[in-house]
């Protein structure tokens, strides 16, 4: 499988859905979810946001699945997200074996899904690699 390693790290190159594609070819089936907060959470979010010093990692906020639409379409449904914080899961599965990863981006930052993705599929890499699934 994918062997590329500088520094004994993963280029970014290699992770995403580079290795996504590859873990397909090999006969594993993938799921990749992108979950966003709804505005209804603009409230805590902001407050958030106004005292970034201070703010608790414990503060709960819900998430929903993102949906591939033009944000005025959101809007227009009631399913408005924010552009700030998410969570990238990404899931791998081959006959009994699940392998699960996930990257959180906080609330303090605005979601980019390459680079959610990017950080799911390394973390991802490091489980299967410690259980020798992957090649290093």
């Amino acid at each position: 499988m994918v062997s590329d390693v500088k520094g004994g790290r993963m280029t970014q190159q290699l992770l995403g859905q580079p290795l996504l594609d590859q873990l397909r070819a090999d006969g594993y089936k993938v799921n990749v979810s992108h979950n966003r907060i709804p505005a209804t959470e603009r409230d805590i979010i902001e407050e958030m946001r106004e005292d970034r010093n201070n703010w608790s990692h414990d503060a709960k906020v819900t998430f929903v699945r993102a949906r591939s639409a033009p944000k005025y379409q959101l809007r227009e449904a009631g399913e408005e997200i924010l552009p700030f914080g998410g969570v990238t899961i990404v899931r791998v599965t081959k006959g009994d074996k699940e392998y699960v990863a996930i990257s959180t981006c906080s609330p303090l930052d605005n979601f980019d899904k390459r680079q959610g993705l990017i950080r799911a599929t390394g973390r991802l890499l490091g489980v299967m690699k410690k259980e020798k699934r992957v090649a290093h």
